[in-house]
């Protein structure tokens, strides 16, 4: 499989609930795949660096929001873009739901369920991931910041001629032989 493949590869449509019954809501979270993931974390990252170049990819706020857009992209049920929801939550939007509506400790059973629906793929994209990019530290000499400030096209074309050249190197290895 592929690096393009696996980043799109559609997760089993498998949904976890999460009942809250103080607000008699029942949230439905379903998986999200490597690339929205990815995108999102991408997104939050660039639009806080907007504000603060000097930020990095593991402050708290950085962390905090890539978490609170997860959890926006992963929950289908309830349609917190309800306007009927909002209203009645008194609110202006989906994160303020989150957080204005919910208390600490049920916020965090929506944040258990969403890291539950998606251990396995997080492990896995995170190994791949930091493979690739201390590849590209120790081969290319990127930083890891500066790679994770490129677009998703110039990541997947570094990645991709990494990949192109490693078969290469395989196959002169082989032919030695």
């Amino acid at each position: 499989m592929s690096l393009e493949e696996f980043l799109n590869m559609d997760l089993q449509e498998e949904i976890e609930e999460v009942e809250i019954p103080r607000i008699h809501l029942t949230f439905k979270l379903k998986p999200l795949n490597a690339r929205m993931s990815q995108d999102i974390a991408l997104d939050v990252f660039r639009e806080q660096r907007a504000r603060n170049p000097s930020i990095s990819m593991q402050s708290d706020s950085v962390t905090k929001g890539i978490m609170s857009r997860l959890l926006l992209a992963s929950i289908v049920e309830p349609d917190l873009l309800d306007p009927r929801l909002l209203s009645k939550a008194k609110v202006h939007n989906p994160e303020e739901f989150l957080l204005e509506i919910l208390r600490p400790g049920e916020y965090d059973s929506i944040i258990r369920a969403y890291r539950k629906l998606n251990k396995d793929k997080k492990l896995i994209q995170d190994d791949l991931y930091s493979r690739y990019v201390s590849i590209v530290l120790l081969e290319l000499h990127i930083r890891p910041t500066d790679f994770l400030q490129m677009t998703p096209k110039e990541q997947a074309f570094i990645i991709a001629s990494l990949s192109v050249q490693s078969d290469e190197l395989q196959k002169m290895k082989n032919s030695r032989k």
